[in-house]
């Protein structure tokens, strides 16, 4: 009985938390492109060069993981983790770019999609 709870717990922390960086992530990233276009005329990502392009694709991967571990924790935290890693990797690398520590809470809900799957699977 315990454990049903731990895990219930752990999936549930893990669905709240990756559920409001996706709303969250999304609501900033949006408001902030059309800021980008209505002040300048023109796209956000014009002005993007191969590595900063590549750094955001995996970051909406790692997006599209945490959206995924909603219905399959297993394979949505795995492909939400490696997203987020390389994402978190190519930002550290970038010229000019402004690396945050910040940037490491997208890591918890991926770690803990992964825990709830390997409880629920050895349960």
């Amino acid at each position: 009985m315990k454990t049903t709870t731990l895990i219930s717990i752990i999936c549930w922390s893990a669905r709240i938390i990756g559920t409001l960086l996706v709303l969250f992530t999304l609501f900033i990233g949006v408001g902030e492109m059309l800021q980008s276009y209505y002040k300048d005329g023109v796209s956000p990502f014009a002005s993007f060069d191969m590595l900063t392009t590549a750094s955001f694709v995996f970051w909406i991967i790692g997006l599209t993981g945490l959206i995924i571990a909603l219905w399959k924790e297993g394979k949505g935290g795995f492909i939400s983790l490696f997203g987020f890693i390389i994402f978190i990797f190519l930002v550290g690398i970038i010229p000019g770019s402004s690396f945050s520590t910040v940037l490491l809470i997208y890591l918890i809900p991926s770690v803990l999609y992964i825990y709830c799957w390997w409880l629920t699977k050895n349960h």
